[in-house]
């Protein structure tokens, strides 16, 4: 017979690859997005593909604002929780979203009314909606413990995501055809959720609490909003460099400002979304022991992961630079990925290790305050390196690098003075 001691170590193992499917799942749909935008650019017609784009970035944006709120609610007060509580949070979750969605398709209505065309309005409207909910599964998923789950609907997803985008594209040649291809790709996950996550099924929307809602609300917008402003941070960056830094290096650092960022976030978004949920649930418990426990695991993960990409852009930047950027871009790239590499990993380090223990306490008024001194601080230090001193080298992205690290000091100096 299997002892008990046994089965903890099965379970525990199997806990375990649970979490690393779930980490290459992350992977997969990186390269799985990659390939579909390199491929869809080459089937359809520049103009074509530009609609295909701007519906694309309109309907992400759009989901972005509508459902990223009910998003972090769902990572913050899901985890953890018990059999009674479960109901009334899932609940509340269900309901948060449907009546986004239906925000979201009645002003979708209003624009088809003001004469926006109806691929652009429905289509992205359908695609936002899609996109949030399906995000919301895979987040309840993993917040449960439901890793498999949350894998096996991620490769899914990405797959189908894919495989609909280019068919749509290939077989019409059109920007709809393309959206109506991902669409498609939405229908069917729906459908592989409707078929393996029973738990979602057995939603009781009349379980649901308005208190529950108010505490999102609380803590979900703001933390949202404090999202979307960190993102403008960025924004700001690529604004100054193509406003200040010579004309002939701009596409070259702007191509590694776009490539370094996107692994940094790969990676520290993989380890947050499979190690928090244990941080909030043994902080709901009041475990505190299990809580640092589970908190040391992830700022070491966290942290060392962004100090040995950085290390390895660095490191590796003459070779990075041969096969990343083309030979006109090739100077200004090389030139500016160490700095890029810097930059971002500090800016990861700002926003998902630092931001952690004000989530996990949902100060949501401290989240807010972080990003609007992220902004201000990188805008101002931007513009006076720029103007003011006449920095039109890859030297500009020092000023960034120095206003992050000042508002990760003002952070530290603000989660004190909470405690």
């Amino acid at each position: 017979m299997i002892s008990r001691l046994s089965l903890v170590r099965i379970n525990g193992l199997r806990a375990h690859k649970a979490r690393l499917a779930a980490l290459s799942a992350y992977g997969y749909q990186a390269v799985a997005a990659l390939g579909l935008i390199l491929v869809v650019s080459r089937l359809l017609p520049p103009a074509e593909y530009a609609t295909y784009s701007l519906v694309m970035a309109t309907a992400q944006l759009a989901a972005l604002g509508a459902f990223d709120w009910v998003r972090f609610a769902a990572t913050r007060f899901y985890p953890g929780v018990g059999e009674d509580a479960e109901r009334r949070e899932k609940a509340t979750l269900a309901a948060s979203f449907l009546s986004m969605a239906g925000l979201g398709f009645l002003a979708a209505l209003i624009c088809l009314a003001l004469g926006v065309p109806a691929d652009i309005t429905i289509g992205g409207a359908t695609i936002a909606a899609a996109q949030g909910g399906t995000d919301l599964q895979l987040t309840m998923a993993r917040c449960r413990g439901g890793f498999s789950l949350f894998a096996r609907t991620q490769l899914v997803r990405a797959t189908l995501l894919s495989v609909g985008g280019i068919g749509g594209a290939l077989l019409t040649g059109t920007a709809l055809g393309a959206m109506m291809g991902v669409i498609g790709g939405y229908v069917l996950t729906i459908g592989f959720v409707a078929l393996t996550d029973r738990m979602l099924l057995q939603t009781d929307l009349k379980s649901a609490s308005p208190l529950s809602l108010r505490s999102y609300a609380r803590y979900g917008f703001p933390a949202a909003g404090a999202s979307v402003v960190h993102l403008g941070s960025t924004v700001a960056l690529r604004y100054a460099v193509s406003a200040f830094a010579s004309p002939a290096l701009v596409p070259g650092m702007l191509l590694a400002i776009d490539l370094v960022q996107r692994p940094f976030a790969l990676a520290v978004t993989a380890l947050n979304d499979v190690i928090y949920p244990s941080v909030v649930a043994a902080h709901d418990r009041g475990d505190t022991r299990g809580e640092r426990t589970a908190l040391q695991a992830l700022y070491s993960l966290e942290l060392g992961g962004i100090l040995a990409l950085s290390l390895m852009l660095i490191g590796f930047s003459g070779i990075i630079s041969e096969y990343a950027a083309g030979a006109s871009l090739r100077s200004a790239f090389h030139a500016a990925l160490p700095l890029t590499a810097v930059l971002m990993g500090l800016r990861i380090t700002l926003t998902a290790v630092v931001a952690t223990p004000f989530h996990l306490a949902t100060h949501s008024r401290a989240l807010a305050a972080i990003a609007a001194t992220d902004f201000l601080t990188t805008s101002g230090a931007l513009l006076v390196a720029g103007s003011l001193f006449d920095v039109h080298s890859e030297k500009l992205l020092i000023a960034p690098i120095c206003a992050i690290l000042l508002t990760i000091a003002l952070s530290q100096v603000l989660r004190l003075r909470r405690a």
